[in-house]
């Protein structure tokens, strides 16, 4: 299955864009964390080394990117091949603040052989699980299976590497569940079917194409020449031919493609809705579409979206990161007070901004919104905004320049605040 899966990636257009979509909707610019130290000098602290180790290329090894690379490589294996390992290699890089990197694995890496006992502990399918249930250990081959050198990896054997070194994520569809499934499962059907319908549609037109002219003898013996000039064999724009007696010409008439459309949209929409996705984001066909239509399913598709990183790509690929990132600034650094981390995603493209601002403004208004919890949905880092106000607000000042979105100055109205003139006075 997952070779299928990846198969279709690669050939299938429909395919690969539904892993972008969700990608690019799920990941978009990546997931960050928002640090709350017990101090304002460990928060700053905690910023810092986020930005000079985490969010540079070199914390990523064998060339998987940043922390924000990471995050849609990893989820991209998720969709495609059901789950991703992610391996934390303690060997540093001369010169950074923090000695470890993190590395991407395929989940074909993981010794799927390996099933029974090993030092008192269950294995099943590479996974170590001691008596409580709780995963100390993976079984994962040095190199790919599928490497071109005859599967090496396989061949050598696997060996163990601790749970606190490694991290697995997959969705999670059944309790137990030891390893993912790729999310083309439910599709995969679907879409070879319709691959293979459409050659065959294709095809028929090819056939049809290389005919375009029947001669027929409509007296038995009619010759094969006219004023002693053999009869054409092929036709061009604009040509006049003279036909022989005795014989008949017909045109060609090739079969329509009636029917088709309708299959294609019935399939792709059986596909848009195996993967959650609405059917114009997996095709582009925004025909006929209003915009009530689309936005209910473009709401649906956020609600995938908050559900599928709350209960997967945080938990399972951000925090395991997040988890040895704290674990070296404490050794690096020597932090020891608790740290708490909110996580901002991307900002979401407003359906209809002019309204959705407005109720947002009034849902601040009755205390149901904060400003910080706005700017997150937003995709920004609150603090971050408002040094960035301060800072601006001030050389404006100096300058004695003023704009209306200044709510301290203005009214909504674009009229200057009275409450302010009032102050002045």
């Amino acid at each position: 299955m997952r070779n299928g899966a990846r198969q279709l990636v690669r050939d299938n257009g429909h395919a690969a864009n539904a892993v972008n979509v969700l990608e690019n909707n799920v990941i978009g610019t990546g997931i960050r964390p928002d640090f709350e130290a017990a101090t304002d000098a460990t928060t700053r602290m905690l910023d810092e080394l986020w930005q000079q180790h985490v969010e540079m290329e070199v914390s990523g090894a064998d060339d998987c990117g940043n922390f924000y690379s990471r995050q849609g490589l990893g989820f991209r294996s998720i969709v495609e091949s059901g789950s991703v390992l992610q391996r934390r290699r303690r060997a540093g890089v001369r010169g950074w603040p923090l000695p470890y990197r993190v590395q991407l694995l395929e989940p074909d890496y993981l010794d799927c052989g390996k099933d029974g006992k090993y030092k008192g502990n269950l294995v099943i399918r590479g996974k170590e699980y001691n008596k409580r249930g709780d995963v100390v250990a993976y079984h994962i081959y040095r190199t790919h299976p599928g490497d071109s050198f005859l599967g090496f990896g396989a061949l050598v054997g696997s060996i163990r590497v601790a749970a606190s070194e490694m991290s697995h994520a997959f969705r999670m569809d059944r309790p137990g569940q030891v390893d993912g499934v790729s999310w083309f499962a439910p599709v995969m059907t679907s879409l070879r079917d319709l691959a293979d319908t459409r050659d065959a549609y294709q095809l028929r037109q090819k056939i049809a194409a290389c005919y375009t002219v029947f001669i027929t003898e409509s007296e038995p013996g009619a010759g094969t020449s006219h004023q002693g000039k053999p009869t054409t064999d092929h036709i061009e724009p604009g040509r006049i031919e003279s036909v022989p007696p005795g014989k008949d010409v017909a045109f060609a008439s090739p079969p329509g493609v009636e029917g088709m459309s309708d299959f294609d949209k019935a399939q792709l929409m059986t596909v848009a809705v195996g993967f959650g996705i609405p059917y114009e984001a997996l095709t582009g066909d925004l025909r006929n579409v209003s915009f009530l239509a689309g936005r209910l399913g473009w709401l649906g598709f956020y609600r995938n979206i908050d559900s599928w990183r709350s209960k997967l790509v945080i938990p399972k690929l951000c925090r395991p990161e997040l988890e040895w990132f704290l674990e070296s600034v404490a050794v690096a650094r020597g932090l020891n007070e608790p740290v708490r981390v909110n996580w901002i995603s991307p900002h979401r493209d407003l359906l209809d901004p002019a309204k959705e601002i407005d109720a947002l403004l009034k849902e601040m208004r009755m205390g149901g919104l904060s400003y910080p919890d706005f700017v997150k949905m937003r995709g920004r880092d609150p603090n971050v905004v408002i040094k960035t106000i301060e800072k601006w607000r001030d050389e404006l000042e100096k300058k004695d320049l003023f704009f209306d979105w200044d709510c301290e100055k203005f009214a909504g109205t674009g009229n200057m605040n009275t409450v302010q003139l009032v102050e002045e006075n």
